[in-house]
């Protein structure tokens, strides 16, 4: 049906009384037509937004000792959605994960903190230079930290995670 419609539009001897600047109007509206259904039904799954908001929150520390120059990363397994906060000066941090369902399973590793150019030293272009934190490596990736967590469905939830100095 919608190529019988479309045909007229690409004969490109214009027709009498009408210009190619109307045709291209029309076929325009046309095309904005059938295109809004299909985008506003989206290309993903098919699946809607199930989960809520959890608010993670916990301490770090390597030993005893509170981490406070890092940045705890927190990916979802299932959708690798990646959340992130810097650590406090008393190891503490709060994230916010967004579409958890009870059960999902997350992933944690460590990076440097986030900083900006008034907090830290900066490098030939300005920009902030960041510093790896002082932890070992298998924490810095997470498929190798071994730090893993489950939601539990409740809107806060609380995890606290104790690194070893090797």
């Amino acid at each position: 049906m919608l190529s019988g419609l479309l045909v007229p539009f690409f004969n490109l001897t214009a027709r009498k009384g009408v210009s190619r600047v109307s045709d291209l109007r029309i076929l325009l509206l046309i095309l904005g037509i059938t295109a809004t259904p299909l985008v506003l039904t989206g290309c993903g799954s098919g699946e809607a937004y199930t989960g809520k908001t959890v608010t993670l929150s916990g301490k770090v520390t390597k030993g005893t000792v509170p981490v406070t120059d890092a940045g705890i990363l927190v990916i979802a397994a299932k959708s690798a959605a990646a959340f992130r906060s810097d650590l406090t000066s008393d190891g503490s941090y709060q994230v916010q994960l967004i579409d958890v369902v009870p059960g999902d399973e997350f992933q944690v590793a460590f990076g440097p903190r986030e900083t900006t150019a008034g907090e830290a030293a900066v490098d030939a272009a300005g920009l902030p230079v960041s510093t790896p934190p002082q932890l070992p490596k298998r924490y810095l990736d997470a498929a190798t930290s071994g730090l893993k967590l489950a939601a539990t469905g409740e809107s806060r939830q609380t995890q606290d995670f104790v690194l070893e100095e090797k």
